[in-house]
């Protein structure tokens, strides 16, 4: 059973959430670059979203927001880096991505995870099974990392090309193509007469995002199972449980377009169906799509597209990045109560967490002073 759910319907309210303080990741500082390269992809052969061609990071950084009854009360940028994407607070340890490293802050400790396989990272988590580990979507070349952040050792992997995902499209033609990282599997297929691309140098050979396979957004823990994360793929609009000890997944969601952060929270699955605008609630059977096209504040020149980039649970409501209206709409589902708070029109956000009294406020005081 699938409904859905306008939430422009929804009555505005400035109070139901209070006094709220986040963090934001901003990818970029000029979001219109951004559109326009988004844009120019769509008219490409393939029509897939993303870059087709190497280029330099940009830089962006950390925000500190806080919103109080409708109102931004504070925008403190705390953290200028190439490409901030993922974060995640664990009581007193903050894991933040860029472009290619993770940096753990945890009391007065700073660690650096670095790996050659580690390209545009996208999301980071804490494990909730073991204080040490954390999770890390390599979306660059569709790898999920599991890593003890304090030995900067990988403990598991998960390529998404020697798990059954190992098909991408040429940008420049539309032809599917083979990826691999595996040399003696590329002579295999290119002894077939198929089209190889052969990642001998992660640090090297570029993977545009259009010609990713799977292009895994995101990665999170399952609550209910250590043996398992869930992933989200972008390019073939699914949601997976993915098992990291023997390499099978299984898929929970379908038919999704460009979608963002797939979770499994208390027995549902939620998800941000990107490109349709939507935020996915699914329980049982039961599919609740939470469509977002009827808001004010797109401007024009998008049109009909949709561009919700990642949403979470934040006490009794959700919370989403809305990067087309430059806006977090705050909305609570089971009360029909919405809010939308635009923010500064240039920034590219890409994640964020809510930041509550339980969070030890030395981990504030130590991103600034190593960063």
């Amino acid at each position: 059973m699938h409904s859905n759910i306008d939430i422009s319907s929804f009555t505005k309210d400035h109070h139901f959430y209070g006094s709220i303080h986040f963090l934001l990741t901003v990818k970029s500082f000029d979001l219109d670059s951004i559109r326009k390269r988004w844009l120019k992809s769509k008219k490409g052969v393939t029509g897939r979203s993303g870059s087709m061609e190497r280029r330099t990071p940009a830089i962006g950084g950390v925000v500190h927001l806080h919103i109080n009854e409708g109102k931004i009360e504070k925008s403190e940028i705390i953290i200028k880096d190439r490409e901030p994407r993922g974060i995640h607070i664990l009581k007193n340890k903050l894991a933040l991505s860029t472009a290619s490293c993770v940096h753990v802050w945890e009391d007065r400790d700073h660690y650096t995870v670095e790996n050659d396989w580690l390209s545009y990272v996208h999301t980071v988590e804490f494990s909730p099974y073991d204080e040490d580990l954390l999770l890390i979507s390599s979306s660059g070349l569709d790898t999920l990392i599991e890593v003890n952040f304090r030995k900067n050792a990988i403990i598991r992997e998960w390529c998404a090309w020697e798990n059954g995902l190992n098909m991408g499209v040429n940008p420049s033609n539309g032809n599917s193509i083979f990826l691999t990282r595996d040399e003696n599997h590329a002579e295999e297929l290119r002894r077939q007469k198929k089209e190889v691309f052969f990642i001998q140098d992660p640090k090297r050979d570029y993977l545009p995002t259009a010609m990713r396979a799977a292009f895994i957004n995101s990665a999170y823990y399952d609550s209910s199972d250590p043996q398992n994360v869930v992933g989200t793929l972008f390019h073939a609009g699914k949601v997976l449980t993915i098992n990291l000890d023997n390499g099978t997944s299984t898929s929970l969601l379908s038919g999704l377009k460009n979608p963002h952060g797939g979770r499994k929270l208390n027995g549902s699955i939620m998800a941000t169906n990107t490109g349709s605008g939507e935020v996915i609630l699914q329980n049982g059977q039961l599919r609740v799509s939470y469509d977002f096209k009827n808001l004010p504040g797109k401007p024009e020149f998008l049109g009909d597209l949709e561009w919700l980039q990642n949403s979470h649970w934040v006490n009794d409501f959700i919370a989403t990045i809305d990067s087309n209206r430059n806006s977090i709409v705050l909305f609570n589902p089971d009360r029909g109560l919405i809010d939308i708070v635009p923010f500064d029109d240039c920034w590219a956000v890409q994640d964020f967490v809510h930041l509550t009294d339980q969070i030890d406020p030395s981990v504030m005081t130590d991103i600034t002073q190593t960063t």
